[in-house]
């Protein structure tokens, strides 16, 4: 709770500088609150794969959640002020830095407590465009959004890992049509994937 307050209060802070258009400023104070919160430097994360920050976040294989979930909202403002200042290749570095990140936690997080980040984690997507997901990331999104009950935006990266040929896929593809079939209409419709539709990616996958 204690991390989630503090920050917040950061969150705050760089929405008001970002008002202001004091982008510099902004970068330096994610920086400061970077190393205060979780002992890491924001120039460190932009740098180093975001698979080997997660794994600094691991002990005996348990993730720091909160941690994960406060670099991930850094990365992110980081993306957006360096965005707002020209720097493209460090924006999309940092988001891009920060969706893995995003969803490194989120899996492991219930519903209710993730579905607050869904905004960022689209607005992430939106900002990436899909451009060069690996197949890990594809994965993560297809997860994700399932449990999320964004089921028609879950199935699309289901098929383009199908098309990509990833193994077992077509069989964890079976298994969330079945997921899905066993829920009501009302449901599926929510998720903007109807009864129907998830027949026909059911046959298709069952060829």
């Amino acid at each position: 709770m204690r991390q989630i307050e503090q920050m917040v209060a950061v969150l705050l802070h760089v929405a008001g500088l970002k008002k202001l258009k004091q982008y510099d400023a902004a970068i330096q104070y994610l920086r400061q609150s970077s190393r205060r919160l979780t002992g890491f430097d924001l120039d460190m994360l932009r740098r180093i794969p975001a698979a080997n920050g997660i794994a600094l976040l691991e002990t005996a294989g348990r993730l720091d959640i909160g941690k994960c979930l406060i670099l991930a909202e850094i990365l992110k403002e980081d993306g957006e002020m360096s965005e707002a200042l020209g720097d493209k290749d460090i924006a999309w570095n940092s988001y891009d830095r920060s969706l893995s990140y995003f969803l490194e936690a989120l899996l492991l997080l219930p519903k209710n407590d993730a579905d607050v980040y869904l905004d960022k984690v689209n607005f992430l997507t939106g900002k990436l465009k899909g451009e060069d997901f690996t197949e890990a990331r594809h994965l993560q999104l297809f997860q994700f959004l399932e449990s999320m009950e964004h089921y028609a935006q879950a199935e699309n990266h289901l098929f383009f890992l199908v098309e990509a040929g990833v193994d077992g896929i077509r069989e964890a593809g079976i298994a969330f049509c079945r997921r899905l079939l066993e829920k009501d209409d009302a449901a599926l419709r929510a998720g903007n994937l109807p009864r129907e539709e998830v027949l026909e990616a059911l046959a298709q996958l069952s060829r």
